[in-house]
């Protein structure tokens, strides 16, 4: 039943939305994080909830703005993966 559905489920992935993701996470838009996690299951599906854990760990690391390296839908996976870094902005306290 499971291996019925994976070719539809591999036409799921969202890259729009995705990108839209990564470019709000690279300016730390508040406004559009919250209404990417508002309308994540509707606009991208279950796998999108993910959103809320990112932003809850860009919160903890300071709500800093990440660098996005690199993006690539992976259909195999049913999922997109992407890569980014953070920066400190000024130096560590000890």
């Amino acid at each position: 039943m499971i291996a019925e559905g994976m070719a539809d489920a591999r036409t799921k992935i969202r890259p729009d939305w995705d990108g839209e993701v990564l470019d709000a996470m690279s300016k730390w838009d508040v406004a559009a994080l919250v209404q990417l996690v508002d309308t994540a299951h509707s606009r991208a599906g279950a796998g999108a909830n993910e959103v809320r854990t990112w932003l809850a760990a860009g919160a903890a690391g300071g709500g800093r703005p990440v660098t996005p390296l690199v993006y690539e839908p992976v259909p195999e996976w049913i999922t997109g993966m992407a890569v980014a870094a953070s920066h400190l902005t000024s130096p560590a306290v000890i």
